[in-house]
C-alpha cells in the first residue's frame, strides 16, 4: 500500500479532510468527512457516513435519506427512535456510538 503524501504547511485546515474507511478498507468504501459542524450534515451526508461503517451498513443509507436523518436529527436519536428504521439492536448501538465518537473528531 502506499502511503500518503505528506501534507504541507500551505494546506488550511479545511482542506485537510479525514478520510473514513470502512472495516473492509476497499477503496470504493473509502469516504471523506464532510469538513462542516458534523450537526450541519445533510441527510445525504449522513446516508453516506452510515455506509462506511461497513458493507452491513450500505442497507440503511435510503433509510437515512427517506426519513431525513441529517446531522442535527442523528444527535438527537436514541435507540428507541432509531429502531423505527434500524432492526437490529446491535446496528443500532455501533451507530449511535460510532457517531458519539466521531463528534470528538
Amino acid at each position: 500500500q502506499q502511503q500518503p503524501p505528506p501534507q504541507t504547511q500551505t494546506q488550511t485546515q479545511d482542506e485537510q479532510k479525514q478520510i473514513v474507511a470502512s472495516s473492509s478498507s476497499s477503496p470504493q468504501n473509502e469516504w471523506i468527512a464532510p469538513s462542516t459542524n458534523k450537526a450541519k450534515w445533510t441527510k445525504e451526508e449522513c446516508s453516506e457516513w452510515v455506509a462506511s461503517l461497513g458493507d452491513a451498513y450500505v442497507k440503511y443509507k435510503a433509510e437515512f435519506i427517506s426519513n431525513g436523518i441529517d446531522g442535527h436529527f442523528l444527535g438527537e436519536l436514541d435507540d428507541e427512535l432509531l429502531m423505527e428504521v434500524i432492526p437490529s439492536k446491535l446496528h443500532r448501538r455501533k451507530i449511535i456510538s460510532a457517531w458519539e465518537n466521531i463528534q470528538s473528531q
